[in-house]
């Protein structure tokens, strides 16, 4: 029976697959774009292209959350097939020119439709990052007491 190891080319495969997937589509990938540059790409693409979002949160880290609330644009652009993020902050202007080209925009509050769980949630992914490498030291752990406790037969 042959046993799996970490250097096996189907798990080096499924780890190089799980980062792909990670860190393929972060926020790291949105572009910022001023108040002008929001209006120029409104009134340059067609009505059913983008889909705009207002997003209102906190400033915070894992130990400081600010009392000051701010509000920005999230924008996909679709063009030839291709989504472009973007984000935009809010202003008087940019919200009448939406209303005035007819793209709905929803609002998203922070604590009722995103980050529902706050510190704790944002906690979780490393919480099971933990919890996945002790379960991987402890089954190569006794993966390795098994192989040494068989006997070798001729």
């Amino acid at each position: 029976m042959a046993a799996w190891t970490l250097r096996s080319p189907g798990m080096v495969a499924a780890a190089a697959a799980l980062l792909i997937f990670c860190f393929h589509d972060t926020n790291g990938q949105m572009k910022h774009l001023s108040s002008a540059e929001f209006q120029d790409l409104v009134n340059q693409s067609a009505p059913g292209q983008l889909r705009v979002g207002i997003w209102v949160s906190h400033y915070r880290t894992i130990f400081h959350e600010s009392p000051e609330v701010f509000r920005s644009l999230e924008i996909d652009s679709r063009k030839d097939g291709k989504t472009t993020h973007y984000w935009a902050p809010v202003d008087d202007a940019s919200a009448a020119l939406l209303a005035q080209a007819g793209i709905a925009c929803p609002t998203y509050i922070e604590g009722r439709d995103f980050e529902i769980l706050g510190t704790p949630g944002r906690l979780l992914p490393l919480m099971a990052a933990f919890v996945l490498g002790i379960s991987a030291i402890f089954l190569l752990k006794r993966h390795r007491t098994a192989g040494a406790k068989m006997p070798k037969s001729a």
